[in-house]
């Protein structure tokens, strides 16, 4: 599985960004505040439908931007010789998804689509706390 090309339109503090990407692994950097978790975040949102950091969709609206409607990320993924399109686009009252043209009706629907592991600082604790949160992260991931 490839995500061939992403675009973020926006989003938090990426007012526009577009990447292709090729097979391989890819490193992100940059200074500090200049959007490489806002990036990963994103790429999340798509995945699962649900923000790591926030259960507020509108935390993700950009803060003063005049002319604001919306935000948008698309993403192409490569995955068994197809390629879907993805597009999630939300504002500050709804959210809407959609794959291929068509609109997933369950935020659940997206698991599975676009294989993807996050891991942050706060997953130290599937180390250190209850055996209850590696389970779920478990369910989740597989």
């Amino acid at each position: 599985m490839l995500i061939r090309e992403l675009q973020i339109i926006n989003f938090r503090n990426l007012r526009y960004l577009r990447a292709e990407f090729g097979p391989g692994i890819h490193v992100i950097h940059g200074s500090n505040a200049q959007g490489k978790t806002n990036l990963l975040e994103a790429v999340h949102l798509l995945v699962t439908g649900r923000s790591f950091r926030t259960t507020i969709d509108r935390e993700m609206v950009p803060w003063q931007r005049e002319g604001y409607e919306a935000t948008l990320i698309r993403a192409r993924v490569e995955k068994g010789g197809y390629e879907d399109r993805f597009l999630l686009t939300f504002n500050s009252s709804e959210k809407h998804v959609f794959v291929n043209g068509n609109p997933i009706g369950r935020l659940g629907d997206l698991l599975g689509r676009i294989n993807a592991v996050l891991f942050t600082p706060a997953d130290l604790q599937l180390v250190r706390g209850a055996p209850g949160l590696r389970r779920r992260f478990l369910d989740i991931e597989m």
